[in-house]
């Protein structure tokens, strides 16, 4: 019992110090999603020194809400990479066109089957577009995305003109969220008890949601892990169309979007369909011994690679990240930095004006 009670004591103590540890360690810096969502404490100051002339403001952006008129000629859907406030592409666009674009807010957490693929072409035929006299639409999807948003999509869905307003008006959860990717610093809202437990399951590398490998040079501005590179598990979800039996459903994404290209083009309003690089995949010819498979699966389009309405950004991010630009990506997150939306949306202005 003496030897119990012991053994008991020293576990309590060897938690509270665990826990004590964790507190003043590591959970005031856990900043950016991947330090979220992997407990890792990449540091507070990390962004005044990767950018230290961002500015957190949004110009030439504004967001559909009840009193929106119709009077924006460039409207913009897209997931997180779309919805970064400062980082995002939409006020580079504007300013690079010189005029204000009209974001959609979607949340694709909350319309969980609907894609930006989705949500743009059952918008084209409500006439909501129509209604709102725009002259182009820009839908923006992630590349470990886009396959599965294209070959699932049903191009005859339709919204109703009731629920527009309430599906895509820019909502509180919205401003909190813009406000968070502009703070930068990643707080949780979880149990102290609960992160203290995913820290401790991801130190013992148990079902960990983020990889870790080492780069061959420092790309990132951070004191200890510029040569670091952390990006989430699914960026390697390209593997799933890897195989022979994926030709099918890689031909049914391209039929998919050609058909998305023609409902536009039917209505003649410029349609622009934009692809973030994942981060894996855009610093995979820089990673020492490169233990992951090497993605290639989106090279299955090259065919539309010569098309305006078609924009892959690995070229230029990897202008950028090849001539030795640091902090093209954030070191803590899954998402670009401003240093690569604003070139992307230069090309995208760029696109815009080219397309008759």
């Amino acid at each position: 019992m003496k030897k119990f009670t012991i053994r008991f004591i020293l576990l309590i103590l060897l938690f509270n110090a665990g826990v004590l540890y964790y507190v003043h360690e590591i959970r005031n810096k856990v900043t950016g999603d991947l330090g979220l969502i992997a407990q890792i404490p990449f540091g507070t100051d990390y962004y005044d020194n990767a950018y230290p002339n961002r500015k957190n403001n949004e110009t030439n952006v504004v967001h559909f809400d009840e009193n929106t008129k119709p009077i924006y000629d460039v409207v913009t859907i897209g997931d997180s990479y779309g919805k970064l406030g400062t980082d995002g592409f939409q006020k580079y666009v504007g300013i690079a066109l010189n005029d204000t674009v009209l974001d959609l807010d979607v949340d694709i957490s909350s319309d969980q089957k609907d894609g930006p693929e989705q949500i743009a072409t059952k918008l084209l035929n409500n006439g909501f577009f129509e209604r709102m006299n725009v002259k182009c639409v820009v839908v923006e999807s992630v590349e470990r995305a886009f396959l599965k948003r294209l070959i699932k999509i049903n191009l005859n869905r339709v919204d109703s003109n009731d629920s527009i307003l309430d599906l895509y008006k820019f909502k509180e959860f919205s401003k909190k969220r813009l406000q968070a990717y502009n703070g930068n610093v990643g707080i949780s809202k979880r149990p102290l008890l609960e992160d203290f437990a995913s820290w401790l399951r991801l130190i013992c590398n148990f079902e960990n949601p983020v990889k870790h490998v080492k780069l061959k040079k420092e790309y990132f501005t951070h004191q200890t892990l510029g040569k670091d590179l952390y990006f989430v598990n699914s960026d390697l979800d390209f593997t799933n169309y890897s195989n022979s039996e994926s030709r099918v459903l890689l031909l049914k994404a391209m039929e998919n979007l050609h058909r998305i290209k023609s409902m536009f083009d039917a209505k003649h309003i410029k349609f622009v369909y934009v692809i973030p690089c994942d981060k894996y995949h855009a610093y995979q010819d820089y990673i020492v011994d490169n233990p992951f498979p090497k993605n290639n699966v989106i090279y299955k389009f090259t065919p539309f690679f010569k098309e305006d309405y078609f924009l892959y950004t690995r070229p230029i991010v990897d202008s950028l990240i090849r001539t030795g630009v640091k902090d093209v990506y954030k070191i803590n997150d899954t998402h670009w930095s401003y240093k690569a939306s604003e070139l992307t949306a230069k090309e995208i202005a760029r696109r815009i004006e080219r397309i008759k």
